[in-house]
Protein backbone atom coordinates (compact mmCIF):
# COMPACT_ATOMS: atom_id res chain seq x y z
CA UNK A 1 0.00 0.00 0.00
CA UNK A 2 1.33 3.56 -0.72
CA UNK A 3 0.64 5.59 1.84
CA UNK A 4 2.25 9.12 0.59
CA UNK A 5 3.29 9.73 -3.21
CA UNK A 6 4.58 12.91 -5.54
CA UNK A 7 3.72 13.00 -9.38
CA UNK A 8 5.64 14.81 -11.72
CA UNK A 9 6.44 17.47 -8.76
CA UNK A 10 8.08 20.66 -10.02
CA UNK A 11 8.81 23.77 -7.15
CA UNK A 12 9.85 27.33 -8.56
CA UNK A 13 11.68 30.08 -6.40
CA UNK A 14 11.20 33.01 -8.58
CA UNK A 15 12.94 32.26 -12.01
CA UNK A 16 15.13 28.92 -10.42
CA UNK A 17 13.83 25.42 -10.56
CA UNK A 18 14.29 24.10 -7.45
CA UNK A 19 12.67 20.78 -7.88
CA UNK A 20 11.68 18.94 -11.31
CA UNK A 21 9.90 16.01 -12.21
CA UNK A 22 9.76 14.51 -9.08
CA UNK A 23 7.95 10.97 -8.74
CA UNK A 24 8.20 9.18 -5.27
CA UNK A 25 6.16 6.32 -4.13
CA UNK A 26 6.59 5.57 -0.38
CA UNK A 27 5.03 2.15 1.07
CA UNK A 28 3.98 1.55 4.34
CA UNK A 29 6.00 0.64 6.85
CA UNK A 30 9.52 1.38 5.20
CA UNK A 31 12.08 4.18 6.20
CA UNK A 32 12.94 6.53 3.03
CA UNK A 33 15.98 8.18 3.42
CA UNK A 34 16.37 11.73 0.91
CA UNK A 35 20.00 12.00 0.63
CA UNK A 36 21.54 14.39 -1.34
CA UNK A 37 24.50 17.65 -1.13
CA UNK A 38 23.00 20.96 0.06
CA UNK A 39 20.50 22.56 -1.40
CA UNK A 40 19.58 19.89 -3.74
CA UNK A 41 16.17 20.08 -3.11
CA UNK A 42 15.55 17.81 0.05
CA UNK A 43 13.69 19.65 2.43
CA UNK A 44 11.67 21.48 -0.50
CA UNK A 45 10.61 18.04 -1.38
CA UNK A 46 9.62 17.74 2.34
CA UNK A 47 7.51 20.32 2.94
CA UNK A 48 5.73 20.06 -0.66
CA UNK A 49 4.69 16.55 1.00
CA UNK A 50 3.35 18.27 4.19
CA UNK A 51 1.77 21.38 3.05
CA UNK A 52 4.05 23.93 2.94
CA UNK A 53 5.47 24.71 -0.24
CA UNK A 54 2.75 24.12 -2.95
CA UNK A 55 4.07 22.56 -6.01
CA UNK A 56 3.91 24.65 -9.29
CA UNK A 57 2.86 21.53 -11.16
CA UNK A 58 2.13 18.26 -10.09
CA UNK A 59 0.47 16.41 -7.58
CA UNK A 60 1.55 14.94 -4.00
CA UNK A 61 -1.26 12.38 -2.55
CA UNK A 62 -1.32 11.23 1.39
CA UNK A 63 -3.35 8.64 1.62
CA UNK A 64 -5.09 9.05 -1.51
CA UNK A 65 -6.01 12.30 -1.29
CA UNK A 66 -4.72 15.44 -2.83
CA UNK A 67 -2.55 17.24 -0.06
CA UNK A 68 -3.36 20.72 -1.20
CA UNK A 69 -6.87 19.89 -3.04
CA UNK A 70 -8.88 17.87 -0.83
CA UNK A 71 -7.34 18.29 2.57
CA UNK A 72 -6.72 20.94 4.96
CA UNK A 73 -4.17 21.38 7.28
CA UNK A 74 -6.04 20.05 9.99
CA UNK A 75 -7.09 16.90 8.41
CA UNK A 76 -3.42 15.99 6.84
CA UNK A 77 -2.25 16.30 10.42
CA UNK A 78 -4.68 13.40 11.14
CA UNK A 79 -2.76 11.16 8.96
CA UNK A 80 1.13 12.99 8.35
CA UNK A 81 2.94 14.30 11.39
CA UNK A 82 6.41 16.07 10.96
CA UNK A 83 9.38 16.60 12.98
CA UNK A 84 11.13 19.76 11.31
CA UNK A 85 14.23 21.93 12.87
CA UNK A 86 14.16 22.94 15.95
CA UNK A 87 11.97 26.53 17.28
CA UNK A 88 13.27 28.20 20.61
CA UNK A 89 9.96 29.23 20.88
CA UNK A 90 8.13 25.79 21.81
CA UNK A 91 10.92 25.56 24.50
CA UNK A 92 9.21 27.78 26.89
CA UNK A 93 6.89 24.91 28.19
CA UNK A 94 7.46 21.79 29.66
CA UNK A 95 7.71 18.58 28.25
CA UNK A 96 3.77 17.26 28.70
CA UNK A 97 2.47 20.77 27.51
CA UNK A 98 4.63 20.48 23.77
CA UNK A 99 3.27 16.48 23.63
CA UNK A 100 -0.28 17.95 24.19
CA UNK A 101 -0.19 19.96 21.31
CA UNK A 102 0.17 17.11 18.97
CA UNK A 103 -3.70 16.36 20.07
CA UNK A 104 -4.56 19.47 18.75
CA UNK A 105 -5.97 17.94 15.22
CA UNK A 106 -8.10 15.59 17.09
CA UNK A 107 -10.10 18.34 19.02
CA UNK A 108 -13.21 20.40 18.10
CA UNK A 109 -12.77 23.99 18.69
CA UNK A 110 -13.19 24.78 22.45
CA UNK A 111 -12.73 21.29 23.78
CA UNK A 112 -10.43 20.68 26.43
CA UNK A 113 -7.93 17.56 26.87
CA UNK A 114 -9.57 14.54 27.46
CA UNK A 115 -8.38 11.57 29.43
CA UNK A 116 -8.19 10.01 26.33
CA UNK A 117 -5.69 12.81 25.44
CA UNK A 118 -3.42 12.10 28.19
CA UNK A 119 -3.57 8.78 27.77
CA UNK A 120 -1.91 9.22 24.44
CA UNK A 121 0.53 11.48 25.29
CA UNK A 122 1.92 9.48 28.33
CA UNK A 123 2.14 6.44 25.89
CA UNK A 124 3.63 8.77 23.29
CA UNK A 125 6.26 9.51 25.63
CA UNK A 126 6.74 5.89 26.93
CA UNK A 127 7.83 4.77 23.20
CA UNK A 128 10.93 7.97 23.42
CA UNK A 129 11.71 6.88 26.88
CA UNK A 130 10.67 10.32 28.11
CA UNK A 131 8.02 9.12 30.51
CA UNK A 132 9.10 10.00 33.46
CA UNK A 133 10.26 13.97 32.02
CA UNK A 134 6.22 15.20 31.80
CA UNK A 135 6.82 18.18 34.00
CA UNK A 136 10.18 19.00 33.37
CA UNK A 137 10.97 22.27 31.21
CA UNK A 138 11.94 22.09 27.54
CA UNK A 139 14.90 24.46 28.20
CA UNK A 140 16.55 21.94 30.92
CA UNK A 141 16.83 19.54 28.15
CA UNK A 142 19.78 18.06 26.68
CA UNK A 143 19.07 18.62 22.32
CA UNK A 144 18.54 14.74 22.21
CA UNK A 145 15.98 15.05 24.65
CA UNK A 146 14.22 17.96 22.84
CA UNK A 147 14.46 15.74 19.83
CA UNK A 148 12.83 12.94 21.85
CA UNK A 149 10.22 15.13 23.10
CA UNK A 150 9.27 16.40 19.37
CA UNK A 151 9.26 13.10 18.26
CA UNK A 152 6.70 12.05 20.99
CA UNK A 153 4.61 15.21 20.01
CA UNK A 154 4.59 13.64 16.81
CA UNK A 155 3.59 10.33 17.41
CA UNK A 156 0.46 11.99 19.79
CA UNK A 157 -0.97 13.14 16.38
CA UNK A 158 -1.00 9.00 15.87
CA UNK A 159 -0.35 9.41 12.33
CA UNK A 160 0.34 6.42 9.64
CA UNK A 161 3.49 8.92 8.71
CA UNK A 162 5.64 10.37 9.83
CA UNK A 163 7.88 13.19 7.62
CA UNK A 164 11.75 14.12 9.66
CA UNK A 165 13.83 16.56 8.45
CA UNK A 166 17.27 16.42 9.47
CA UNK A 167 16.25 14.43 12.56
CA UNK A 168 19.52 13.92 13.90
CA UNK A 169 21.17 17.44 13.14
CA UNK A 170 23.66 18.81 15.74
CA UNK A 171 23.07 16.48 17.81
CA UNK A 172 26.43 13.94 19.38
CA UNK A 173 27.33 10.30 17.92
CA UNK A 174 25.30 8.57 20.76
CA UNK A 175 21.88 11.39 20.81
CA UNK A 176 21.77 10.61 16.44
CA UNK A 177 22.08 6.77 16.96
CA UNK A 178 19.82 7.12 19.78
CA UNK A 179 16.92 8.65 17.91
CA UNK A 180 17.88 6.68 14.81
CA UNK A 181 17.00 3.53 16.43
CA UNK A 182 13.88 4.64 17.69
CA UNK A 183 12.89 5.70 14.44
CA UNK A 184 13.95 2.43 13.42
CA UNK A 185 11.49 0.46 15.76
CA UNK A 186 8.23 2.42 15.95
CA UNK A 187 6.75 0.76 12.37
CA UNK A 188 5.45 4.13 11.24
CA UNK A 189 5.83 5.01 7.78
CA UNK A 190 8.87 7.58 7.44
CA UNK A 191 10.38 10.13 5.05
CA UNK A 192 13.41 11.99 6.31
CA UNK A 193 15.80 14.09 5.24
CA UNK A 194 19.47 12.78 5.93
CA UNK A 195 22.28 14.77 5.82
CA UNK A 196 25.04 12.02 7.61
CA UNK A 197 25.06 9.23 4.55
CA UNK A 198 26.49 6.93 7.14
CA UNK A 199 23.33 6.88 9.16
CA UNK A 200 20.88 6.51 6.02
CA UNK A 201 23.12 3.81 5.24
CA UNK A 202 22.74 2.53 8.70
CA UNK A 203 18.67 2.92 9.19
CA UNK A 204 17.17 2.99 5.88
CA UNK A 205 15.15 0.71 4.01
CA UNK A 206 15.47 2.57 0.68
CA UNK A 207 17.13 6.06 -0.61
CA UNK A 208 16.30 8.28 -2.51
CA UNK A 209 19.48 10.54 -3.99
CA UNK A 210 18.28 14.21 -5.37
CA UNK A 211 20.61 15.79 -6.98
CA UNK A 212 19.80 19.43 -8.45
CA UNK A 213 16.15 19.04 -8.06
CA UNK A 214 16.11 16.14 -9.22
CA UNK A 215 16.12 12.10 -8.33
CA UNK A 216 19.22 10.60 -10.04
CA UNK A 217 18.53 7.27 -7.93
CA UNK A 218 15.57 5.72 -5.73
CA UNK A 219 16.01 2.39 -4.74
CA UNK A 220 17.01 -0.15 -2.03
CA UNK A 221 19.83 1.48 0.73
CA UNK A 222 22.60 -0.81 -1.01
CA UNK A 223 22.01 -0.42 -4.40
CA UNK A 224 21.73 3.46 -3.93
CA UNK A 225 24.71 4.09 -1.85
CA UNK A 226 27.30 2.57 -4.38
CA UNK A 227 30.58 4.10 -4.69
CA UNK A 228 30.53 5.68 -8.00
CA UNK A 229 27.23 6.94 -7.91
CA UNK A 230 28.05 8.78 -4.67
CA UNK A 231 31.58 9.92 -5.82
CA UNK A 232 29.91 11.54 -9.33
CA UNK A 233 27.09 13.59 -7.26
CA UNK A 234 29.20 14.32 -3.87
CA UNK A 235 32.70 14.87 -5.58
CA UNK A 236 34.29 12.82 -3.07
CA UNK A 237 35.89 9.17 -2.99
CA UNK A 238 33.43 6.66 -1.22
CA UNK A 239 34.35 3.35 -0.84
CA UNK A 240 31.83 1.37 0.96
CA UNK A 241 31.60 -1.70 3.22
CA UNK A 242 30.08 -3.39 5.78
CA UNK A 243 30.45 -2.10 9.56
CA UNK A 244 32.48 -4.20 11.53
CA UNK A 245 30.37 -4.17 14.95
CA UNK A 246 26.57 -4.07 13.43
CA UNK A 247 26.93 -5.83 9.61
CA UNK A 248 25.43 -2.91 8.39
CA UNK A 249 26.20 -0.97 5.32
CA UNK A 250 29.41 1.12 6.46
CA UNK A 251 30.55 4.32 4.22
CA UNK A 252 34.07 5.83 4.26
CA UNK A 253 34.67 9.09 2.71
CA UNK A 254 38.00 11.04 1.40
CA UNK A 255 38.67 14.33 -0.54
CA UNK A 256 38.47 13.49 -4.66
CA UNK A 257 42.10 14.13 -4.89
CA UNK A 258 43.20 11.87 -2.01
CA UNK A 259 45.27 9.19 -2.98
CA UNK A 260 44.92 5.51 -2.68
CA UNK A 261 46.80 3.75 -0.36
CA UNK A 262 49.53 0.91 -1.11
CA UNK A 263 49.63 -2.23 -1.55
CA UNK A 264 51.09 -4.82 -0.53
CA UNK A 265 52.34 -5.30 -4.14
CA UNK A 266 52.77 -1.70 -4.43
CA UNK A 267 56.82 -0.54 -3.83
CA UNK A 268 57.33 2.17 -1.95
CA UNK A 269 59.91 4.47 -2.44
CA UNK A 270 62.27 5.30 0.26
Amino acid sequence: MTDVSAHDLVVRRGPRVVLTGIDLAVTSGTIIGLVGPNGSGKSTLLRSLYRVVEPDAGVVLVGGSDVWRDLTPRRLARTLAVVGQERPSEFAFTVGEVVMTGRTPHHRIGRGDTRGDVAVVEDALARVGMGEHTNRPMSELSGGEKQRVLLARALAQQPTVLVLDEPTNHLDIRAQLEIMELVAGLGVTTVMAVHELTLAAAYCDRIVLIDQGRIVADGDTRDVLDSDLLSAVFGVRVHCGDHPLTGRLQLSFAPADTPSPPTNDTKVAT
